[in-house]
């Protein structure tokens, strides 16, 4: 295989580098300007400082004219356009693409499917696996006297299917607005939630905790600062939506303002979780008892933090399950109790395989299964039982580059892989 490839990449590197010697007018080099700044007692140069400012008509020029040079480069390699014509006739072989489906408690699926040429990304279902497909919601009927044009962002079932959060936004807004759909009826709920960003149904149905953006505005700069996270009863104006969660009502958790608070619920568990996100992939999670949602100060307490070095988590009843890479750069499995997490001192589960890298993890009634990514290009998966110290492999229809797992969660059998 690399044998081939080499002499492909050597060849179009030619026919880049002999199209490039046909172009005249190269074009000029950025200008120099330096500032300095002193940080820490040392000074640090920029030289192209001014380069930020994308209202200079000297910065626009320089940009335009670097475009049109690529463009002419790019334009001018034999067979290109053959090429993309080649590629545009396999495109128009494919008449829709659907999504991974979700399947809910009681084996509803949901997914969406994208067509061409309109490109209009929908949501369907089925009953379960065997019915006929029906469609839930097309974003373009919707608001369809306005002259507003809204696509589907996301979409996310309740636990038994029976409503479906569906978030829109507006083409080149990025501002989502979050509607309810009843699935039986195919009818919209009256409350129309803005900003409505991260998302999780409650167990019962009939509410779910979000997180809305802090302006209306994309192009705020403080648009992703000082999250909150509201509780919102279904049918009911989103106006009265409660407060649980924030910088400012529990400022004994030392959060940040770009502490992202994203909330989450695992299916049959009796918490609810809250993950401070930033760009730093190690987890900082708060957790509290789902009974007292109700009142207006939650006992929340850290589940672990960044110092713990937990990249994923998933949980039983009574048990935690974490993924991390702390002293095992291929990362192991670990399990302590969530009633009182001991993350230093938890039970060793999946040890660090040396030659593979474990990349994902679920839980089943049965036991755990999880995926070994080897030399990134091949995955495999495998299954510990409960109760049992060695895991066996799962011997899969075809080779997998990557493997997706998804559950309906710990009290369920069923396990879907997508490869």
């Amino acid at each position: 295989m690399k044998t081939k490839l080499i002499p492909l990449i050597l060849l179009f590197l030619v026919m880049v580098r002999c199209t490039t010697e046909m172009i005249n007018e190269k074009p000029p080099l950025a200008k120099v300007e330096p500032v300095e700044d002193v940080y820490f007692g040392k000074k640090v140069a920029d030289p192209y400082r001014y380069m930020e400012n994308l209202q200079d008509t000297v910065v626009l020029n320089w940009l335009k004219q670097q475009s049109d040079y690529a463009r002419e480069v790019l334009n001018n390699i034999p067979g290109r356009q053959s090429l993309i014509e080649k590629m545009m006739e396999f495109e128009d072989r494919t008449t829709t693409q659907s999504s991974w489906p979700t399947i809910t408690e009681n084996d509803r699926y949901f997914y969406t499917k994208t067509t061409t040429p309109d490109l209009i990304t929908k949501v369907y279902f089925k009953l379960n696996k065997e019915s006929e497909e029906e469609l839930l919601f097309d974003p373009g009927s919707f608001e369809a006297d306005s002259n507003k044009v809204y696509q589907l962002a996301n979409y996310f079932p309740s636990h038994d299917g029976s409503n479906v959060a569906i978030a829109l936004m507006q083409k080149g807004l990025e501002i989502p607005l979050r509607i309810i759909i009843n699935v039986d009826s195919k009818e919209l709920y009256p409350e129309r939630l803005e900003r409505s960003f991260n998302f999780t149904w409650l167990p019962d149905g009939n509410g779910f905790l979000h997180q809305p953006l802090s302006s209306g505005d994309r192009h705020d700069p403080g648009l992703w600062s000082n999250t909150k996270i509201y509780h919102h009863i279904l049918n009911t104006d989103p106006s009265n939506d409660r407060e649980i969660f924030s910088r400012e009502k529990y400022p004994e958790f030392n959060l940040t303002p770009e502490d992202v608070n994203i909330p989450f619920i695992f299916n049959g568990c009796n918490f609810i979780f809250v993950g401070a996100a930033t760009t730093d992939r190690r987890l900082n999670i708060f957790y509290a008892p789902i009974h007292e949602l109700g009142k207006d100060k939650i006992s929340w307490k850290r589940l672990f933090g960044r110092e713990e070095e937990v990249y994923s988590f998933r949980v039983t009843e009574n048990d935690l399950y974490i993924l991390t890479p702390k002293d095992a750069p291929n990362f192991k499995i670990l399990k302590t109790s969530l009633n009182n997490p001991d993350v230093a001192n938890a039970e060793l589960v999946i040890a660090e395989n040396p030659n593979a890298r474990i990349s994902n993890f679920r839980l089943t009634k049965e036991g755990l299964f999880y995926t070994l990514t080897f030399n990134g290009v091949e995955e495999k998966v495998y299954f510990l039982a409960f109760g049992t110290t060695k895991a066996v492999e799962l011997k899969l229809p075809i080779s997998a580059g990557s493997i997706y797992l998804a559950t309906k969660g710990f009290k369920y059998s069923d396990l879907w892989l997508g490869i």
